[in-house]
C-alpha cells in the first residue's frame, strides 16, 4: 500500500461515493470511538473520531464498493455492512460518552500513515480518502 498524506491531491474528479459516519452516545451526543474500515473485503484504514467530531467520511472512487465498518466505544462494538447504495450510518451506543481530555481526531491508512483531518490512501489502482 502506498498511502499519501493529506497534503497530496485526491484523484481527478469527484468521488463516486461519500460514506458518512456518525457515532453517538446514549444521549445522542457525538462520541469518541475507533472505527475500522474495510472496502471490498480489504482492510482500508481507520478513524479515531476524537473529541466533538459530529461526522466522519470515507470518499470512495468505486461506486460498486462494499464497505464494512466496526465502531468501538468503551468496549462496546457496533458493526455495519453497507452495500453500494448505502452512504450513511449512525452508530448508537447505549453508554454515555466519557468526558476525556481533548483528543484530536485521526484518519489512518492501512500502513499507519495518518492525516488530520484527512488522509488519502492508495493500493494499486484503488484510491480512497478518509476524513475525520
Amino acid at each position: 500500500m502506498s498511502p499519501v498524506d493529506s497534503t497530496e491531491e485526491a484523484p481527478t474528479g469527484p468521488p463516486a461515493r461519500i460514506v458518512r459516519i456518525a457515532v453517538r452516545d446514549i444521549h445522542g451526543q457525538p462520541a469518541t470511538a475507533d472505527v475500522k474500515i474495510v472496502i471490498n473485503g480489504r482492510p482500508s484504514g481507520s478513524i479515531f473520531t476524537g473529541s466533538g467530531v459530529s461526522q466522519s467520511t470515507v470518499e470512495i472512487y468505486d461506486s460498486n464498493a462494499t464497505v464494512q465498518l466496526e465502531a468501538t466505544m468503551a468496549g462496546q462494538v457496533r458493526r455495519a455492512n453497507l452495500s453500494p447504495g448505502e452512504d450513511s450510518i449512525q452508530f448508537d451506543f447505549d453508554i454515555e460518552a466519557l468526558v476525556r481530555a481533548k483528543a484530536p481526531p485521526v484518519a489512518r491508512c492501512p500502513d499507519g500513515t495518518t492525516g488530520m483531518p484527512c488522509v488519502i490512501c492508495r493500493d494499486g489502482d484503488d484510491t480512497w480518502k478518509i476524513c475525520t
